[in-house]
């Protein structure tokens, strides 16, 4: 028997909530049935992949607040330019201007002014997640769309969603209707406050999608919640005759992302591209589900995975494609790929087909793998540092995602992201190649943010007394005497060739690890001090 997680969420909740926004009878019976649904179903439908979730019933959430509140925030996204800004559960800024009859807004607008659409295709998808269930029940706000038919919309509409409170639980619903000869394009970023790293938080939406005939949609997304965040993404996509359909995701941050997509290909000739690239650093958990469906003619669709994962983080992909038996002409492709930087990471991608006709094409493909040392190797001898050209090579294994972003402002926006990310990624080597130390002797004082000291910097410390030198080599950190032994002059100003330093004065060479001297005239060796890094600090041993 699986262990609820979610006591705290009640019908008294569901009530609640629907009463704050003055929802009709319907509305307030869909969430009470989606409700009991939740408290039904499964974590995982699948019995292929309930192996694969079991960190979810360690989870403690029962200090979560699934009300939310309506506390206006101040935050960093205030003025810039943007559509919706919702903060933590309410949209707080809507700057759209709607016009030959498009309608672009909240949920909770559209259910009280268009409550026939709302309904009418909230209830087309009887079979939902668990946590599509759950989001249906409780949610306080999301976004609506609907393009009319033969209506193009040029500019991307940006949303942003921003989560400031601690413990908190707070879901959206989303709704994306387009009717036929439409073009739709939508930019969403999910941040978090990285105010308490210590209470958890809960965000997740439902979002469902239709698309009609000869239309064409594109969303990207960017998730870069800070590490005490939980996040459920579930979305449905139903793709018509000659469309086509763009959806990618980025899930950069999050202690846990959970994610879920179902694209049904129900029109002839129709297509989808459905991409997700992970960055993991630290002990963060992503776990991905991908489904699509070829039930006509002439369809296309592919899955396309790329996770880079260092520190203890992990990567799960389960994935299947499935045709149809009238499903013709069908070309479908899963692929999940990952590269581990660190022996602690994990990735686990498991691809299935399930073909119902012979006259298709499907094919899948999955691969796990460290970085290759022998282009590391290379690179490095061409005078690139290691971070350097980690960060190169990872560019490089991610690009096949990045080039399908076709808007160069989201392109670069999302760059930057990934530059925060490798940012991060570097501490998170250092940390995890620096976890195992030695026997402790003294007593370990702090020195400094281990930010303060970049890749290839030196620096001369006074740490009781003693002239210490820290050095960062290829996302190392060393710790030794701050002095050559021959003479007293400062190591700082020497050079440094792989892990080994030279004098500046007399040209003694020592070893950075051992402390030994290697040249002349110094002969004694450097005092080498263990090290530890922890909450990105660095500490020294002091005997």
């Amino acid at each position: 028997m699986q262990k609820n997680i979610f006591n705290n969420v009640s019908t008294d909740i569901v009530k609640v909530i629907s009463k704050k926004n003055n929802e009709p009878s319907w509305m307030l019976e869909y969430r009470l049935k989606s409700f009991e649904k939740f408290q039904e179903s499964s974590f995982e439908q699948s019995i292929l992949f309930k192996k694969y979730n079991d960190f979810l019933t360690k989870l403690d959430l029962e200090d979560i607040n699934f009300e939310g509140n309506n506390q206006e925030t101040e935050t960093e996204h205030r003025g810039r330019h943007i559509n919706f800004l919702q903060v933590n559960n309410e949209i707080v800024e809507k700057n759209i201007e709607n016009s030959n009859n498009v309608i672009i807004t909240d949920i909770n607008e559209a259910i009280s002014k268009y409550p026939d659409i709302v309904k009418s295709h909230i209830e087309k998808n009887p079979i939902r997640d668990k946590f599509e269930y759950l989001a249906d029940a409780i949610f306080q706000t999301g976004l609506f769309v609907r393009i009319p038919k033969d209506v193009k919309m040029l500019d991307t509409i940006r949303y942003i969603n921003r989560q400031e409170n601690t413990n908190s639980g707070i879901f959206n619903k989303n709704l994306i209707i387009l009717e036929d000869n439409s073009d739709f394009n939508l930019f969403i970023e999910h941040y978090s406050s990285i105010k308490s790293q210590n209470i958890d938080s809960i965000f997740g939406y439902s979002k469902d999608i239709f698309v009609a005939n000869n239309a064409k949609l594109s969303i990207i997304e960017m998730q870069l919640f800070n590490n005490n965040m939980i996040s459920f993404m579930n979305k449905r996509t139903e793709i018509g005759k000659q469309s086509s359909v763009k959806l990618a995701v980025g899930y950069l941050g999050g202690k846990i992302s959970r994610s879920r997509s179902y694209s049904s290909l129900i029109g002839d000739n129709s297509t989808i591209q459905d991409l997700h690239l992970v960055i993991g650093t630290k002990e963060e958990r992503h776990d991905l589900v991908t489904s699509i469906c070829h039930s006509a003619k002439g369809t296309k669709g592919s899955v396309d995975v790329k996770g880079v994962l260092t520190g203890k983080s992990q990567m799960t992909l389960k994935g299947m494609n499935k045709i149809e038996k009238h499903a013709h002409d069908t070309d479908t492709f899963l692929g999940g790929h990952a590269i581990l930087l660190g022996n602690k990471a994990r990735a686990n991608i498991i691809p299935g087909l399930e073909i119902n006709n012979r006259n298709v094409k499907a094919k899948h493909s999955a691969a796990v793998a460290p970085i290759d040392e022998d282009l590391l190797f290379y690179m490095q001898s061409r005078s690139l540092d290691k971070n350097t050209a980690i960060k190169l090579i990872v560019t490089g294994f991610l690009e096949s995602i990045l080039k399908r972003i076709e808007v160069e402002a989201i392109k670069e926006q999302i760059a930057e992201m990934i530059k925060f990310k490798f940012d991060e990624m570097s501490l998170t080597t250092i940390q995890d190649e620096q976890e195992e130390i030695l026997a402790v002797k003294g007593e370990f004082k702090k020195l400094c943010k281990l930010s303060e000291i970049q890749n290839g910097e030196m620096k001369n410390m006074l740490v009781d007394g003693k002239n210490i030198l820290l050095s960062n080599i290829n996302n190392k950190i060393f710790a030794t005497g701050g002095q050559c032994t021959h003479e007293e002059v400062n190591l700082e100003d020497g050079f440094i060739v792989g892990e080994d330093i030279t004098c500046p004065l007399h040209l003694s060479k020592f070893n950075l690890k051992t402390g030994k001297a290697l040249n002349p005239p110094a002969i004694d060796e450097l005092a080498v001090y263990n090290i530890k890094i922890q909450d990105e600090e660095i500490y020294i041993e002091i005997d």
